[in-house]
């Protein structure tokens, strides 16, 4: 016996052991996870898809306003893709409810896509093409309207034909 009370010696951890404890709980000693050749089979999986997916390979050499671009299209076109596929299972007879929600939660992920396009239009001084043709089409609006006043009806469509060709 020692003087401090009696020693109970443990045994050591494994070289591989690492303790995990939560607030207020006691330590739990689990094995580490050790690489094998599972792991490295999908690792090795996961580098192959990487290098070929389109997206990945070009987002190195395109602007952000690019990758957003690519992004949505590629999250439109998998949200038709839940479409066509929910439509099918509804013709056959059968629940189609996941597949509508993995559509909404594409036409979410869309509209944030979307937002943010806009947003990063904004910060780089880039004008949105809807209020352009917007103020385009209310500028010729505006035109027609004194033409058919100063020309009459008929002179006037002639004029705003040969205005809107000069674009």
């Amino acid at each position: 016996m020692s003087p401090r009370g009696v020693v109970i010696r443990l045994p050591s951890l494994p070289k591989n052991a690492q303790v995990r404890r939560r607030p207020g709980r006691p330590r739990k000693i689990v094995p580490a996870i050790v690489a094998n050749d599972y792991f490295q089979t999908i690792d090795a999986a996961r580098l192959a898809h990487v290098a070929a997916d389109n997206l990945v390979a070009d987002a190195n050499e395109q602007d952000p306003l690019g990758i957003l671009d690519a992004l949505i299209t590629k999250i439109a076109d998998e949200a038709a893709g839940l479409a066509l596929d929910a439509a099918r299972v509804e013709r056959r007879g059968g629940d189609a409810s996941r597949t509508r929600s993995r559509r909404i939660k594409a036409l979410l992920q869309l509209s944030g896509l979307i937002r943010d396009r806009e947003l990063l239009r904004r910060e780089a001084g880039i004008p949105d093409e809807t209020a352009i043709t917007k103020i385009r089409e209310m500028f010729f609006t505006d035109v027609a309207e004194v033409a058919r006043e100063v020309l009459g009806v008929v002179r006037a469509e002639g004029f705003m034909a040969r205005v809107r060709a000069r674009g």
